[in-house]
């Protein structure tokens, strides 16, 4: 689901985000960074797990924002999930005004 917010998106991850699913989940954030919006939020509230192609539809998605002025966030991320993101040193390359 996308809420539309002049020049920002977000974007609701939901389940698991693995190599199964990051295809179609891959898909909207690039739309987003080839729109004229500048801001992506990503509601994680629901999603249970994230591997490694995840995580590369994550860092995709921000390296093409960055390109373009703009920025990603993340939000309500579960301890699993924010644990990973922890860990790989993500959370510390998305917009500060996330949690």
């Amino acid at each position: 689901m996308v809420e539309e917010v002049p020049a920002l998106s977000t974007f609701t991850l939901q389940g698991r985000l693995d190599m199964l699913s990051v295809a179609e989940v891959e898909k909207r954030p690039l739309e987003v960074v080839a729109s004229t919006e500048r801001h992506l939020t990503i509601q994680a509230e629901r999603l249970e797990f994230i591997s490694s192609a995840g995580i590369r539809a994550l860092l995709t998605a921000l390296k093409r924002m960055r390109a373009k002025g703009g920025s990603v966030g993340i939000s309500g991320m579960r301890p699993g999930v924010r644990e990973v993101l922890g860990l790989t040193g993500i959370l510390t390359l998305l917009s500060p005004s996330v949690e």
